[in-house]
């Protein structure tokens, strides 16, 4: 088909934000130049100039990550909207999906914030009980589009699907419990992506807050990116949640996904993913005669939208910033995470003594102590996937709320879970999954396993043990 009966359709994702705004760094009160809604703003606008006809969407965790997320979601009265919602706003987004962290805060906070977005929210494996349906969401959403093939404008129906890990009915089950149900990523697609069909959708895009893993679907997958691809009707994924970057050149192309474009941009707005289509139409409608899926991060001078995001969000940072500053304690040992895996750490030790004696009154209180109670932490900065300034370095002397931000990065509910030896055993056999097997005797050997998440390293405090690495 000539090309006169085409048209190129660039689709532009973000994803896994995390509540970066400007491009700072809070808890080395820093610039992080190449990060956040700021840097984002200036590459999505380099991205749509090239091209007549571009959408922008996002994937999910969203509002949370930041210090100045943390602090917006106890009620300040510093922010009279959600700055993210402003930011993204302000860059002009065409629709969005919901990730896990997104509902850290509550599933009322999240509404309340995802109404600020003036576009489409979609989540389509997300189930209100009761009957009823939230009124900041919808299962699936067509974007009505023009697009212009020759010198005629022919309208293109763009479905929209979205899907959050059903893993987050337990991470965050204080808050979803009885209100909602979270299903199988695969079987929702397989029976709502029929639904947008018959609806009148030409193009139908997956806004999958979901990871690369294993390929055969599997009940309840977490990372369910593989099996999706292979949903019929499904034609273009953007993924997220392992915050890796896809295409890479460490990975297969994106033709492993049965041969449609996929692409996961990182996090904390360091790039952008772009979906070239090239569509052809005629009098059967219209199809994908080829794609191309690419990753952007190359610097780009600040936009007017990136000025007038850092400008919107001044009120809100300074707050943190202030709030930050503010004194807590004081430690006579510099707290550091540099060698956090390979045994005991100071700064861990101070979290897990933290969570020990706040379960330890609760219990206590209410009667329920009544075995051993040992108190299991994580290095959450410890290089990685963060990068080489992704460690917790907090220098003899004052303690201050950014210490404690550094030390425990998460908002994370504090849960005691009641547990018997065998149990026990496999949670520390899972932690030590982490480590490389290494032979004796042996020299040059990799001592962490290259794709695994250090925060998976858990320590258990109250506990004597020894992982043999042979």
């Amino acid at each position: 088909m000539g090309k006169e009966h085409q048209a190129i359709l660039r689709l532009i994702e973000t994803t896994d934000l995390h509540g970066h705004i400007r491009s700072f760094d809070y808890l080395r009160e820093k610039p992080a130049p190449g990060t956040g809604l700021q840097h984002v703003a200036g590459l999505i606008e380099a991205a749509r100039a090239e091209v007549e006809q571009s959408l922008v969407f996002d994937n999910g965790d969203t509002i949370q990550g930041t210090p100045l997320a943390d602090l917006l979601a106890q009620d300040h009265d510093w922010a009279d909207a959600h700055p993210v919602m402003k930011a993204m706003n302000e860059i002009g987004y065409d629709g969005a999906a919901v990730g896990n962290h997104d509902l850290n805060f509550g599933l009322d906070f999240a509404a309340n914030s995802f109404r600020q977005l003036d576009c489409p929210i979609v989540l389509t494996n997300f189930e209100v009980l009761g009957g009823g349906e939230d009124d900041w969401f919808a299962r699936y959403e067509i974007l009505e589009h023009a697009v212009e093939i020759g010198a005629t404008l022919v309208p293109l129906k763009i479905g929209l699907l979205g899907f959050i890990p059903p893993q987050v009915m337990r991470w965050d089950h204080g808050h979803l419990n009885g209100r909602v149900e979270v299903h199988d990523i695969v079987d929702s697609a397989r029976k709502w992506t029929p639904k947008l069909k018959t609806s009148g959708a030409d193009l139908i895009v997956a806004l999958a807050h979901t990871g690369i893993g294993p390929k055969q679907a599997e009940p309840g997958m977490e990372n369910a990116v593989l099996p999706l691809g292979a949903v019929a009707g499904i034609d273009v994924i953007f993924a997220g949640h392992q915050h890796l970057r896809f295409p890479n050149p460490d990975t297969e192309d994106a033709g492993k996904t049965t041969g449609k474009p996929v692409v996961m941009a990182g996090s904390r707005g360091a790039c952008i993913g772009i979906v070239d289509l090239t569509l052809e139409h005629d009098e059967d409608g219209w199809r994908i005669a080829d794609h191309v899926a690419e990753l952007r991060d190359k610097f780009v001078e600040p936009s007017l939208s990136s000025q007038k995001i850092a400008e919107s969000a001044e009120k809100p940072h300074r707050a943190t910033i202030e709030l930050l500053n503010r004194r807590v304690g004081q430690t006579d040992r510099p707290l550091h995470s540099f060698f956090s895996v390979l045994g005991r750490d100071r700064g861990l030790d101070l979290v897990a003594t933290a969570q020990f004696h706040a379960a330890q009154r609760v219990l206590e209180n209410s009667g329920q102590l009544d075995r051993p109670l040992l108190s299991a932490v994580s290095p959450f900065r410890n290089g990685g996937r963060g990068g080489p300034e992704h460690f917790t370095d907090i220098a003899a002397g004052a303690l201050t709320m950014r210490s404690v931000a550094d030390l425990y990065s998460f908002p994370n509910a504090l849960a005691a879970v009641r547990i018997n030896g065998k149990t026990l055993r496999l949670w520390l056999e899972r932690s030590a999954s982490v480590f490389e097997q290494i032979a004796p005797g042996q020299t040059g050997q990799q001592l962490i396993c290259s794709d695994a998440p250090v925060f998976n390293l858990e320590s258990i405090y109250g506990l004597e043990y020894r992982v043999d690495l042979s």
